[in-house]
């Protein structure tokens, strides 16, 4: 089992949970009989239902963390959240079952009768908080849902023996059902208590909306701009949770550096979350919904040629298209880009560098190109801006090859640098 390392303590915490609750449940079923005492009766059997129920936890426990388990991609570590939704019915059955004794009387109440349910409620009372240990040893929900069950044993416990003293003292049932009534109503709160959690993650809902918040703020962070976090999906299961990440990657983003960036995402959500079992990062292609592209043109029209020279266009086309629509497009001025402060020959040298750091200014995502420098395409690769291969047409027949998937990633420049030509 997983608390391997753990288990003499935990064993030993068992142990001494179910003794004490097998102890209380005999003293309390061998006064009742003996001395004709009804309540210790009823009592003797609230503590056997939780024996059994500790018993049947412990197997979900066992099964849930076993070897045997790992088999299936999310465990069976929901049977530990089924086995708490178990106890929260039983304890609201409990409940049900206790009303009739609001108006309980005794003819007869023997000293005795008050020592064993007093004592009752110390062992019951041991036995909460070794399973509270436990609980929290190995980080188990139904444990600790059936000590929180216990706790209300306790004070319903008490509230029996404060009823049978005063009884004894003043012969009046009022005092008595006041207090039973005060511990059925814990009897509810510990039921609500139990099932909230339960239930949630039997049904694959959101136990902590905090817990989300921050996977978001951390896979957000660490995917920064070169990826886009689309959907997150935690399941709690028992003690654990798992967590399932959808990313899509910019086109230019390699699947190593994507695989490393899942690592990433993983090792810090389970360093920052607690229970974390597992973290898959679905790794999606990109799907953009937008596109800035910029043409090199002839004319500052759609229907004009691609012009052959990138870094020698006078005038570039910058086209919106939202959806796989060209929604508008508008005419951009080389001389308007270009910084003025350079000399001629510094112009001609760096023309196609300039224009690759104006596009990227511009919020440009995709340039298509007939040729481009070295300079200028290694410059947009920098900056995560595509670069397509221009086919014969016009730039809205080019625009529209792009949008069918029809047009090719350019692979390389297809002219080298002034200086490599000398």
């Amino acid at each position: 089992m997983r608390y391997s390392t753990k288990s003499k303590a935990f064993r030993n915490l068992i142990a001494v949970s179910i003794l004490a609750l097998l102890t209380a449940t005999t003293l309390r079923f061998m006064t009742g009989e003996i001395f004709d005492i009804q309540v210790l009766v009823v009592e003797g059997y609230h503590s056997m239902v939780d024996t059994v129920l500790s018993f049947f936890i412990l197997v979900a426990l066992f099964i849930s963390r076993s070897e045997w388990s790992k088999r299936y991609p999310y465990g069976l570590y929901k049977l530990e959240d089924l086995a708490a939704f178990v106890l929260a019915l039983i304890i609201l059955l409990e409940f049900i079952n206790q009303l009739h004794n609001l108006k309980g009387t005794f003819s007869t109440l023997p000293f005795i009768g008050i020592i064993v349910e007093g004592f009752s409620v110390l062992l019951l009372v041991v036995s909460a908080m070794t399973k509270l240990k436990a609980a929290k040893l190995i980080n188990s929900p139904s444990l600790s849902a059936d000590a929180t069950h216990m706790w209300v044993d306790v004070t319903e416990s008490s509230a029996v023996t404060v009823g049978l003293i005063f009884y004894r003292i003043f012969l009046s049932n009022i005092i008595y059902e006041v207090t039973m009534g005060i511990a059925l109503l814990g009897l509810l709160l510990a039921a609500y208590e139990v099932a909230k959690d339960s239930v949630l993650d039997l049904l694959d809902l959101p136990r902590d909306p905090e817990t989300l918040k921050r996977a978001w703020d951390i896979t957000k962070t660490i995917a920064s701009n070169r990826a886009e976090i689309t959907n997150i999906k935690i399941r709690w299961a028992g003690p654990v949770t798992f967590i399932e990440v959808f990313m899509r990657i910019h086109p230019l983003i390699t699947i190593d550096v994507a695989s490393r960036m899942a690592s990433r995402i993983e090792r810090k959500l389970k360093e920052e979350l607690a229970g974390v079992e597992n973290v898959v990062v679905n790794i999606q292609p990109v799907k953009r919904s937008s596109l800035k592209v910029a043409v090199p043109a002839l004319r500052p029209s759609l229907d004009s040629p691609i012009y052959r020279h990138f870094g020698k266009s006078e005038l570039l086309l910058l086209i919106y298209i939202e959806h796989n629509e060209v929604k508008e497009f508008r005419v951009l001025k080389r001389s308007e880009l270009l910084d003025k402060s350079l000399k001629r020959n510094e112009k001609d040298l760096l023309a196609g560098a300039d224009l690759a750091e104006s596009l990227y200014e511009q919020g440009v995502t995709d340039v298509i190109v007939d040729s481009i420098g070295e300079i200028a395409y290694a410059l947009l690769l920098r900056h995560h801006i595509l670069i397509w291969k221009a086919m014969k047409g016009s730039i809205l027949d080019n625009i529209n090859a792009l949008l069918r998937g029809d047009l090719e990633p350019l692979e390389e420049p297809t002219r080298e640098a002034p200086w490599r030509e000398h």
